[in-house]
């Protein structure tokens, strides 16, 4: 029959032309001769057939038998010639005879009405019909069924008469192997699953099989399909081009199928959007339908299994949002990927299981090219620990970017992240630029191991930022070291409880500091006025630095901190932005220091913030006045101030005459006026202001209690100011206001709000450059850079080429003692068969000879050995344990080592009271067996305890009885006593089982 190629199912991407064309000329069927047309074949003689032409059993002489198709001449079996047609009159064969299958699939075709069900089967399914012929299968017993090629999947389908009914249904993702050594005969591998088709058609069937499966693994490495093929079978496939994000939305539709998910078509319009872009980064945060809770929500394990071999996308963020099988499916693509530069999977509260299955990716993908991982609030359990340190530990390219907050480490997971992941791979750790460990424990131990990195690598360290905030660090021991971090561009040690040591020790780190430090952030960690001036002095010393951020909020300053960061203010050259928010200034203090800002105008400072900094009660109106004219005057003469933060604690009499000095300004970009609950007075004043203000291109005045007459009056600002681009949405105003309010009242406030974020958009697109403010960015963090190639790793520099050699070599001696002890491990389970053998030969042989006729003993999961290995056993142990021999012996106690020296050399030992016989071992000393294994278990222990082995045993982990464990084990004791290692008794000499007799 002639199959109908149907075109692809409408989506919202277009496959390219060329594709379409290739897919009609490939899959199109090659039709045989008639067989109408032909003449009567010969029939092949029955002795050159030993084995069934289609099946390939062999003949019998009773069960299978040889039967001619009366079509071609061939030789099969009854099973496989059971088909009955008529053939030619020409032929002079009357009725119907006996054919075998590919005869007569050749020659019947499938009727119209079962093509046309089965097209409209496979469209109300969205997936293309590639092929549809009758075939035989194997699928495990021999059927005849018809096949039908999906985009996606083999349908195997029954005919019953009335109607087709499905069969088997596989995934083309499961074939791993195809077969086929003869045009006729296809054999599908599918895991430890197999299928074997049959069709006179096999060629067309195996070149639309391989079709569909390019299509959807594009990226994915030859091997994912084994293809054994004669040479009749070779099919001439055209060059393929693959289609968007680099096959990606393929894959996605595949395992849409794979995992029976609809697929999304906002999720393949987002995907095209991101094709657009330069960044490639897959962001499922904004792709539309992250909200679980929503009825448009949209499954993302597919789209993130679809990033296996995937090469378009550098980066992929996951939030808060995603399923824990999304997070599985991110895991077995990270197992895989080799192009993907940086994973941040943030907020997850799910299972710990498939967290520690992501992040034994970086392990079990050694050729990963991940170089920037974000973890914040993901807890990692120790085997997520584990795993992830390991991957540290046997990385082959450098690390960029590590953020690890609010993951649930403790100081000793601190300890082990530097200790077994940073030092012990010192040439990925140089390369690190970014790490953020905040709101981890780390204590004194986790502050230690921080420095001991730092001060390893000295000044060889490629760190630029450095979070520390909220970690119950030990400032004293974090800040000795960070005067080797000559790059380092921004600090922050927040929320940490500062002492004096810490503070003079942070003092020599800001004098010495590389001119790179731009950002410091001391925030919440009580200093006191002194220490912060302190710091503030050391870092003037510094004239390296060229634009410095500090930020000193919410700290214990007192009613002198005015006066001492006026004065730091006035002598400073690089500090640019300054914080002082929640420190408790007197009023005179701040005047004090705005007076002095406003006559260091020279100066290099255009930030300043202090929110929340007049908390002195009962203030005078003269005070207040005093207050509002330094402000004034401040705006007035700093001509370099371009961003104030006013925002809390202010009140009118201080804000209003400072707000209207604005409209003369011609310095200030950016104000921050919020949560000061002014009223509709304030926004009167800020409107009054716009008229005459050119320079204003950012305003923030969110929680003052606006009304719909005060952004009436802002609206009508407006008209006459062309410069302002942002007012911050009054999202508290907002949603105080509206429950007071009349529907129509409503409706009007929110026609104001629309009204004025369209003049801002025009006064924007207007504008030569969009204006970006400052204060609205504090508050989310920013994303992690993306790399865009793999680093490699650092080349060592001269002070660390010895540390690196000690440490390959401490690493090789841990393997020589791995080694060692498997050798004193083997040695000594070959020793002790060989003694229970003799035992057991003795005990037969007495047992023989007396009046019991008692069966040898047999021992239980004994391990079979053979000369060759009990010799070569043998021998390591000799070669191990003798040298030990004598400090072995002490195990024993007493006079045993001198006894034992007596004894080498003779062939029979006599152990008389010790009440066994006499007897003698060719080719080695004789010795009590008790005492062989106590020597045993001594070496045993000494070599442990010397090296001890890096293996760890866990309580439900099964462990093989002949290999020795660590010392203080219960495995080791087990080769003191014998009846422990093989689970009987040990075997009493003759006299003694008569005496029981």
């Amino acid at each position: 029959h002639k199959p109908s190629i149907l075109p692809p199912r409408p989506t919202t991407y277009e496959r390219t032309e060329e594709v379409a064309l290739a897919m009609t000329s490939e899959l199109r069927l090659e039709y045989r001769d008639s067989l109408f047309e032909q003449d009567a074949p010969a029939w092949v003689p029955d002795e050159e057939r030993k084995n069934c032409a289609h099946c390939d059993q062999e003949f019998t002489m009773l069960t299978r038998r040889r039967h001619h198709c009366r079509a071609c001449g061939d030789v099969f079996c009854s099973d496989c010639t059971n088909d009955k047609m008529e053939l030619p009159a020409k032929w002079k064969v009357s009725g119907k005879v006996r054919i075998c299958f590919n005869c007569f699939a050749s020659n019947n075709k499938l009727t119209g009405k079962i093509i046309a069900s089965v097209e409209r089967a496979m469209d109300e399914l969205f997936e293309t019909c590639c092929w549809i012929g009758l075939v035989e299968a194997w699928f495990p017993k021999k059927s005849r069924r018809i096949l039908v090629v999906g985009r996606w999947h083999l349908y195997f389908l029954l005919d019953t008469g009335k109607t087709l009914k499905l069969s088997e249904k596989l995934h083309l993702f499961h074939v791993k192997r195809i077969h086929a050594n003869r045009p006729t005969k296809l054999c599908l591998t599918m895991g430890k699953q197999q299928c074997v088709v049959y069709s006179p058609d096999a060629p067309a069937l195996l070149s639309s099989i391989m079709f569909s499966i390019r299509e959807i693994t594009y990226g994915w490495p030859e091997s994912h399909v084994v293809y054994d093929l004669c040479e009749e079978m070779i099919p001439q496939l055209s060059e393929h081009k693959c289609g968007p994000a680099g096959g990606f939305l393929e894959t996605y539709e595949a395992f849409c199928a794979l995992y029976n998910r609809p697929v999304s078509e906002e999720a393949i319009e987002f995907i095209l959007d991101i094709v657009q872009e330069p960044h490639r980064i897959l962001d499922l945060a904004h792709c539309p339908g992250s909200d679980v809770n929503s009825n448009a929500s949209c499954d993302f394990g597919p789209m993130l299994a679809a990033l296996r071999f995937n090469t378009f996308f550098r980066a992929v963020a996951v939030d808060e949002l995603v399923s824990a099988d999304s997070i599985k499916r991110l895991a077995q693509s990270l197992e895989q990927n080799r192009s993907l530069t940086s994973v941040a999977v943030t907020n997850y509260a799910g299972k710990n299981g498939v967290v520690a299955k992501l992040c034994e990716s970086f392990v079990l993908n050694p050729l990963h090219s991940v170089q920037s991982l974000d973890l914040t609030a993901v807890t990692l359990n120790s085997k997520a620990q584990e795993a992830l340190f390991d991957g540290f530990r046997t990385m082959r390219h450098a690390f960029l970017h590590l953020r690890l907050v609010r993951c649930g480490l403790n100081s000793k997971s601190i300890v082990r992240l530097f200790d077994e992941g940073f030092l012990k791979n010192i040439r990925m750790s140089l390369c690190l630029e970014t790490l953020d460990l905040s709101e981890n424990r780390f204590d004194d131990e986790g502050s230690a191991a921080f420095g001991r990195w730092v001060g390893t690598m000295k000044g060889s360290s490629k760190l630029k930022t450095l979070r520390l905030s909220r970690c119950s660090a030990n400032v004293s021991l974090i800040a000795r070291p960070l005067h080797f971090l000559l790059c380092l561009e921004s600090l922050d040690l927040s929320q940490n409880r500062f002492d004096q040591a810490a503070c003079q020790l942070l003092c020599v780190a800001a004098e010495k500091v590389g001119g790179q430090l731009k950002e410091l952030n001391f925030s919440g960690c009580r200093l006191t006025t002194s220490q912060a001036h302190s710091l503030l002095q050391a870092l003037l010393t510094n004239h390296q630095l060229t634009e410095s951020k500090i930020n000193l909020a919410d700290n214990d300053l007192d009613s002198n901190a005015g006066s001492l960061f006026a004065l730091s203010v006035e002598g400073s050259s690089h500090v640019h932005t300054m914080d002082l928010s929640g420190n408790r200034l007197t009023a005179a203090a701040y005047v004090y220091l705005v007076k002095t800002i406003a006559l260091a105008s020279q100066r290099t400072l255009d930030t300043l913030i202090l929110d929340n900094c007049l908390l002195e009660k009962g203030l005078t109106a003269r005070t207040r006045n005093a207050i509002s004219l330094s402000l004034s005057r401040m705006v007035r003469k700093a001509t370099r101030l371009r961003r104030l933060s006013l925002a809390g604690g202010y009140r009118a009499q201080v804000l209003l005459p400072f707000v209207i000095e604005l409209s003369a300004n011609h310095s200030l970009q950016e104000l921050n006026i919020s949560n000061n609950q002014l009223g509709d007075v304030l926004a009167s004043s800020v409107a009054h202001a716009l008229r005459g203000n050119k320079h204003l291109k950012a305003l923030m005045m969110d929680g003052n209690r606006l009304s719909v007459s005060a952004w009436q009056s802002l609206r009508l600002s407006l008209n006459f100011n062309t410069t302002l681009q942002v007012i911050s949405y009054p999202w508290s105003d907002y949603d105080k206001a509206i429950p007071r309010l009349s529907e129509q009242r409503q409706n009007r406030l929110r026609e104001l709000l629309i009204d004025v974020q369209n003049r801002l958009f025009a006064n924007r697109s207007n504008a030569a450059e969009p204006y970006q403010p400052i204060f609205l960015s504090f508050v989310s963090k920013s994303a992690l850079p993306v790399p865009t190639s793999v680093t490699p790793l650092m080349e060592l520099p001269e002070h660390l080429t010895g540390y690196a050699a000690a440490l390959a070599a401490e690493e090789d001696d841990q393997e020589r003692t791995l080694n060692d002890t498997e050798a004193i491990a083997g040695g000594a389970a070959a020793v002790l068969a060989a003694d229970d053998e003799v035992d057991r030969h003795r005990h037969s042989q007495y047992a023989s000879g007396g009046s019991s006729q008692e069966a040898p003993l047999s021992l239980p999961e004994s391990p079979p050995y053979s000369q060759a290995a009990m010799d070569t056993a043998l021998s390591r142990y000799t070669a191990v344990a003798e040298p030990l021999y004598d400090e072995s012996a002490s195990f024993r106690g007493g006079d045993d080592g001198d006894d034992e020296q007596q004894h080498r050399g003779s062939s029979v030992v006599d152990y008389g009271s010790m009440g066994r016989e006499e007897y003698s071992r060719e080719g080695s000393f004789d010795e009590p067996e008790h005492h062989r294994r106590e020597d045993l278990a001594a070496a045993t222990g000494v070599i442990a305890a010397a090296h001890p082995s890096r293996r760890e045993y866990s309580d439900d982990e099964p462990v093989d009885e002949w290999e020795l464990a660590q010392p203080g084990s219960s495995l080791q004791a087990s080769f003191v006593e014998p009846q422990n290692v093989y689970g009987v008794a040990p075997v009493p000499p003759p006299q003694q089982q008569q005496q029981q007799q």
